[in-house]
């Protein structure tokens, strides 16, 4: 998967020196705020294209405009918000994704966008930039790990998020920052569900998981079937006899989970069976290679804990 990094910057928009800038428009409405000044800059170009009808504002609608040297980017994207009744943090995270889609289908490995909704759409300016940081790391995800060639064809590498108001960067940054590493965590998990269940083994996942408490400052156990028998983890033992790997129980902890003082911990727990080989005798082929995805809740569980060491939170959380 192609990383993409995301900042913040406080500045105007269309001053701005960038491949393409992002701006947005609920339906129905007129340009003004960072909008208004980039049409102004454009002479009217994004109020001709509204008057004209051949953009409204529906939700997710895009319509590319090009400068010609009135300002220093190279393309404007205006981007639709929908009907502002209907706006939301969902909507937001969503006009992300495909604000980040289109710039990927256009080429762009740098670009500059204002936030989606935190104005007049009435978001908090954390929560908003939270959902812009979510909806564009995931629309970019691309699992290319066994690709021969042009690996990481996404070219979007760079997402700065402009604003003008000094008092709400530290609100912007924070927002930017949790959006991202949830992002990362999703994508860790997506990564895991996409290998072949003949590399994604349980040793494979206990390996991931002890390399990821080193990095992350977790504190990772993995039991192995001697460990799990004197438990009396039978049933899980019983999954497992039929495959020539051996069978693994991760633990994962943050926070403060046992001794004086501790917090009860929130706990996930997530199916870790990496191959779901029950009734192979009458499955039918073509959806064989969906069998691997029976480890989807542990890889959950692996984003999930990442995202938590990663942000610091202050709940003590097992998995």
């Amino acid at each position: 998967m192609a990383k993409m990094k995301v900042t913040v910057r406080q500045g105007e928009i269309q001053k701005t020196r960038d491949e393409a800038l992002v701006v947005n428009l609920f339906q129905g409405a007129k340009p003004g705020g960072a909008t208004g000044a980039v049409d102004k800059a454009l002479g009217g170009t994004l109020l001709r294209a509204i008057n004209s009808g051949d953009f409204k504002g529906e939700k997710n609608r895009t319509v590319v405009l090009y400068p010609d040297g009135r300002f220093p980017a190279r393309r404007v994207l205006l981007v639709g918000l929908g009907k502002k009744k209907d706006f939301d943090l969902d909507v937001a995270r969503q006009v992300a994704g495909t604000t980040a889609r289109k710039l990927q289908g256009l080429g762009v490995e740098s670009a500059t966008t204002v936030l989606h909704g935190a104005g007049s759409g009435g978001l908090d300016v954390d929560a908003s930039a939270q959902a812009l940081a979510e909806g564009s790391v995931l629309a970019c995800y691309r699992f290319d790990e066994y690709r021969s060639g042009d690996r990481n064809r996404s070219k979007l590498r760079r997402l700065t998020v402009v604003e003008s108001d000094g008092r709400r960067l530290t609100g912007l940054r924070r927002g930017i920052r949790t959006g991202v590493q949830i992002a990362a965590g999703v994508c860790l998990a997506r990564d895991l569900c996409n290998h072949p269940g003949n590399t994604a083994t349980p040793s494979y996942l206990a390996g991931r998981a002890r390399s990821m408490a080193r990095r992350t400052g977790l504190r990772c156990r993995v039991l192995d079937e001697t460990a799990m028998r004197k438990l009396g983890m039978g049933a899980l033992l019983g999954v497992s006899a039929g495959s020539a790997e051996p069978a693994r129980f991760i633990i994962l902890e943050h926070g403060k989970v046992t001794g004086k003082g501790r917090r009860r911990p929130l706990v996930f727990v997530g199916k870790g069976v990496t191959f779901d080989s029950g009734g192979i005798s009458i499955k039918s082929a073509s959806g064989m290679g969906d069998m691997k995805f029976d480890m989807s809740g542990a890889a959950a569980v692996f984003g999930a804990m990442q995202a938590i060491a990663e942000l610091g939170v202050g709940q003590p959380v097992v998995g």
